[in-house]
């Protein structure tokens, strides 16, 4: 239980569990403004009587303890989200998660506190959706792995499913600005995150579909009814967002740091089992000193090499981009340090362009390994380190 003074408070609410979501509500007829959401001031305060706080979210709130009939009295944050949340179980009214925290106003003022009024408005302008120059459909799918265990993932709207040491499909360039829109075709809601980057929730709309549950594929997929706008308090700038089931949600976002990041579903065992997917924003720049800011810090500089891997040293997975200049027969091999063939990637055809292939290094000891790269006749050699 928190002592309080009969005076306003301002509080920053994060929710670090694993995959439960929070319902909260004030007792005693209270209610919060919110004034901030993940990545700063929303445009402008919300009163909001009922909070939704998903796995990775954050809210700032204002709560006026000031009211002299509280004084003496506990204050207490109650929850009654479902878990899996929105139609799993709901909570015990007994059990420790209907009961989030108490606040007690019983510490007399040490200082005379004003009242503060809450402004209409923070005055934050928000990107304009005449600003996107592409739309990504992905999706939220669920399947089973080899043990049969639930097994949730992410992937594309076109391509289905996919692992996260599987090539990367979202490649956005650097300072543009892009929506993408998030078809969640399991039956909970998912917290997406994306790394380094705001966003703004456009909309959301219902929609159907049907999956293929041996291979998560989706197909016959319809938009249904209105366009839906975010609450008033999803209204800022955030990185994680609950997508509901059976919905299709809409964010901007202008991604405006170059390097290698990832989106994923911000529930730990999911994001651990696989719904995390990387991408990968403009290409890697040279430095002055001839080396590339972005993976191996060794061997020639992607200006004078058709290849770059990164992250270099990696644990288990890493990718590897290439630059083709014209349309060629393609292999990736790894060497341990004794010229033994460790991996190799299945010789393929590639037309002109930049690709990412990923490298798996499951199972190798640490150490540095010698990775070869034949475009057609020529040969590219770079090293990389395993860091298990």
């Amino acid at each position: 239980m928190l002592p309080v003074e009969p005076r306003q408070y301002r509080f920053r609410l994060l929710n670090g569990s694993d995959s439960r979501f929070y319902h909260l509500k004030l007792t005693e007829g209270l209610s919060m403004w919110q004034i901030a959401s993940d990545n700063g001031l929303l445009p402008q305060p919300v009163e909001q009587e009922l909070l939704l706080l998903a796995p990775g979210e954050r809210k700032e709130v204002i709560i006026d303890f000031s009211n002299s009939a509280l004084s003496g009295k506990t204050i207490i944050f109650t929850n009654d989200a479902n878990t899996p949340y929105p139609d799993g179980d709901p909570v015990d009214a007994d059990d420790s998660q209907a009961q989030i925290m108490a606040f007690r106003v019983e510490l007399p003022l040490n200082r005379d506190y004003p009242l503060t009024p809450v402004p209409a408005s923070f005055h934050k302008p928000l990107p304009a959706v005449a600003s996107a120059t592409n739309v990504r459909k992905l999706i939220l799918v669920e399947g089973e792995d080899e043990h049969g265990r639930l097994l949730p993932m992410l992937g594309t709207l076109d391509g289905g499913p996919m692992r996260h040491e599987d090539p990367i499909t979202e490649t956005p360039a650097l300072n543009s600005t892009e929506i993408w829109e998030i078809y969640n075709f399991t039956p909970d809601a998912h917290p997406i995150h994306l790394h380094l980057v705001s966003f703004r929730v456009l909309s959301s709309q219902d929609m159907t579909g049907t999956v293929n549950h041996e291979t998560g594929e989706v197909s016959n997929v319809q938009l249904q009814g209105q366009l839906l706008p975010p609450e008033p308090g999803q209204a800022g700038k955030k990185d994680t967002y609950p997508v509901a089931p059976g919905q299709m949600t809409r964010l901007l976002a202008t991604f405006d740091r170059a390097g290698l990041y990832a989106w994923h579903c911000h529930i730990l065992s999911h994001e651990d089992h696989d719904m995390m997917r990387p991408y990968f924003v403009g290409s890697p720049q040279v430095t002055q000193s001839g080396h590339s800011q972005v993976g191996d810090a060794s061997g020639p500089a992607w200006r004078n090499s058709p290849f770059q891997i990164y992250p270099n040293p990696f644990t288990r997975f890493a990718n590897l981009q290439l630059n083709v200049a014209e349309a060629s027969a393609v292999a990736v091999r790894l060497f341990d340090l004794s010229g033994r063939l460790v991996r190799q990637l299945p010789a393929r055809q590639l037309p002109a362009g930049q690709h990412l292939l990923p490298i798996d290094g499951t199972n190798l000891q640490s150490g540095m390994y010698l990775c070869e790269l034949q475009v057609g006749p020529q040969f590219y050699r770079r090293r990389i380190v395993v860091a298990q």
